[in-house]
């Protein structure tokens, strides 16, 4: 038994039925808002440096609309609609669900990550030179090295 079932069967009552049509429909709704608010993307779009006075950006970034005119919009939504009921129709609506939570949150964590990481770092690099911002060309240095060890790495 794979661990997807295994999950279905103790937490399938949190599938969530035509979660597709949700998630598009939210879409189209903030767009149509962004065109009389032309803001209104950057206020639910995920910001983490805004996260603690605003924390509804965690939920409200997944409906951010394309940033593209109306005609390739409509296709943009027909395509995502057509998407979603496919593999709601394939997968189940318990699978479909844990595809798009786990996705959310990992594009909601990856952000965070990078900005925590960009702290600690600035925040090393401060304690170790003594210098307020000198984060330069150590961080540089440190990200390159970062990058040849792990394309060295035998995965």
């Amino acid at each position: 038994m794979r661990w997807t079932d295994r999950l279905q069967q103790r937490f399938g009552f949190l599938a969530i039925h035509g979660l597709g049509r949700i998630i598009v429909t939210l879409q189209v709704l903030f767009y149509a808002g962004s065109m009389a608010v032309p803001d209104l993307a950057g206020r639910i779009s995920l910001d983490p440096s805004l996260l603690a006075t605003e924390p509804w950006r965690l939920a409200t970034f997944i409906f951010v609309p394309p940033a593209t005119n109306p005609f390739f919009a409509i296709f943009f939504f027909m395509f995502q609609w057509t998407v979603f009921q496919g593999l709601e129709a394939e997968w189940g609506a318990f699978k479909l669900t844990l595809y798009c939570a786990l996705g959310w949150l990992a594009v909601a964590a990856l952000p965070l990550l990078l900005w925590l990481g960009a702290l600690l770092l600035f925040a090393i690099d401060t304690a170790i030179t003594g210098r307020w911002g000198a984060v330069g060309l150590d961080a540089v240095i440190a990200a390159v090295t970062a990058y040849f060890a792990l394309r060295g790495a035998k995965w």
